[in-house]
């Protein structure tokens, strides 16, 4: 009798603390599991905001976003949800992907890691970000809906101030970086009534295969300046398209306000006075024109000779922006193969511009 309630205490004993241990274990792993908020930076700069994260890459810590977040920018403000600041010591991109990583010097922070396998399609995921740059970070849930060795596809519909955030998975290990939105093409019908007849998001994935490439912030700058200059370029050169297609009173008016206030210019954000400088040249010449077109017949020769300087400013577009993103040394085969897209773009407009001159109102 004794012997056997000796083994029943024992034996209590051992199934109590079995069970003590298993406590302290599921704690381990649940209560004492990161919060990622931890890890998730704002990203605030001089043209805009999104998000980044902590991310322990070896033995080193950064802080990942995506480089459209922080190019161009003359000063960028980078904070955790409690507020503490950090100074990056270097900044690195990806060579062929819309990343940069931020070298931290501060080894006293809460870093988040890097997914050790590939998730499955269905998979549930979170993205973490500031949602339409209100400086407050977001948790957007959805599945993976899609994978390859360069991007995720999910299906948590993260927005404008998102890009640069962690996608997480249930262990709250980085899959990737929400970076891009695809809108469907208008007209398409072998889509209609699909699920990509809706817009499609997707995560870049910080893969092994990233080629790093260390660029001083100066010359980081003077690039990304570059290519945003042409986009805003482009941009403003839509709008003297659009006043083209109008009466030619309206495109006068048009013209004329762009002259005085420059109101409707993207130049405050351009860094090359040149492209301002341009468009207000084609503005210029073509009030002229029309004034000239007001006094005398459309045959003489002072408004044939204005309309030529007109469309001679016209024409310059393409080779003005052409040469300079052709003279241009790109750090990165993502900043190559963007300014390549624009020199292709820039061939069609010359064609175009020859079209404008069957106008009625020329």
């Amino acid at each position: 009798m004794r012997h056997t309630s000796r083994c029943g205490d024992l034996m209590r004993r051992y199934l109590t603390t079995a069970v003590f241990c298993a406590c302290l274990l599921a704690f381990g792993a649940e209560g004492g599991k990161k919060n990622p908020m931890d890890s998730l930076i704002v990203v605030e700069t001089d043209v805009g905001r999104g998000t980044g994260f902590l991310c322990r890459i070896g033995e080193d810590r950064y802080i990942i976003t995506n480089t459209h977040v922080i190019e161009a920018a003359k000063s960028i403000n980078l904070s955790t949800t409690q507020g503490r600041k950090f100074r990056p010591d270097k900044i690195e991109l990806a060579d062929n992907q819309d990343l940069a990583r931020l070298h931290i010097p501060d080894e006293d922070v809460e870093t988040l890691k890097m997914a050790g396998e590939d998730p499955a399609i269905g998979a549930r995921v979170y993205v973490y970000g500031d949602s339409g740059g209100m400086q407050s970070i977001t948790k957007l849930s959805g599945d993976v809906k899609g994978l390859g060795p360069d991007v995720v596809e999910i299906s948590a519909e993260f927005v404008q101030g998102n890009s640069g955030g962690p996608i997480l998975d249930y262990k709250s290990d980085v899959l990737g970086v929400a970076t891009f939105i695809v809108k469907p093409a208008k007209g398409e019908w072998h889509t209609k009534d699909t699920p990509f007849d809706k817009p499609r998001r997707f995560g870049v994935r910080l893969t092994g295969r990233i080629k790093w490439i260390e660029v001083p912030y100066p010359r980081f700058f003077a690039e990304a300046s570059a290519l945003r200059d042409v986009d805003s370029f482009m941009q403003d050169m839509h709008h003297v398209s659009k006043l083209l297609g109008l009466h030619p009173v309206q495109t006068r008016e048009g013209f004329q306000k762009i002259m005085l206030s420059k109101e409707t210019l993207k130049s405050k954000r351009y860094h090359d006075a040149d492209y301002a400088e341009h468009i207000l040249r084609i503005s210029r010449n073509y009030v002229q024109f029309s004034d000239n077109a007001q006094k005398y017949s459309v045959s003489s020769y002072s408004v044939k000779s204005h309309l030529d300087r007109f469309f001679e400013s016209l024409k310059h577009t393409p080779t003005l922006a052409r040469e300079k993103l052709q003279k241009a040394r790109w750090s990165t085969s993502h900043y190559r193969e963007r300014a390549k897209e624009y020199v292709d773009l820039f061939e069609t407009w010359e064609k175009d511009i020859e079209h404008l001159k069957s106008k009625r109102y020329f």
